[in-house]
């Protein structure tokens, strides 16, 4: 079974164009950029945490799909966010082909590392979930809010 699924995953460059990759591609980098914009709007809506958003290096983005295409190395948008001279929690891109979803996203925290994972289908609007542990079994994914955010950084 595992052989035949690894076949399927192997074959899928045959189902796309060049076209197709370099829409999901910026697709992608068009989805970070709204979630850092979302991010930025909530702090915005609470000022009394003093909070701001700050670019952190880029993540380079070169994976298995852009590679069979031939489509160039693009630079994955991270960010701080911080309290003062404090960072409070780093966003950082990890890939866009996950297994199980429509992209990954690392947070780094003082005390916690949750994975955020975009679970909507290619092209339509995110569906951000964001699981607590590496422990944590699938089924106990939290949507990433406004609330969960300031949850995650222990201001809600």
């Amino acid at each position: 079974m595992i052989d035949h699924m690894q076949e399927e995953i192997d074959d899928y460059p045959n189902l796309l164009t060049e076209a197709d990759v370099r829409q999901r591609v910026d697709d992608w980098i068009e989805r970070l950029r709204n979630l850092r914009l979302s991010v930025e709007r909530w702090i915005a809506e609470e000022p009394q945490h003093e909070l701001s958003v700050i670019d952190a290096p880029a993540v380079p983005m070169l994976e298995r799909m852009m590679v069979e295409f031939k489509i160039p190395s693009e630079l994955m948008p991270a960010f701080s966010v911080m309290k003062g001279e404090q960072i409070l929690a780093l966003f950082r891109p990890v890939a866009l082909w996950v297994i199980g979803a429509n992209g990954r996203i690392d947070i780094v925290t003082r005390k916690s590392a949750p994975i955020l994972i975009d679970t909507a289908p290619h092209f339509d609007k995110p569906r951000w979930r964001m699981y607590l542990s590496t422990l944590t079994p699938p089924t106990e994914a939290i949507d990433f809010t406004k609330d969960s955010f300031f949850k995650l950084l222990e201001l809600g």
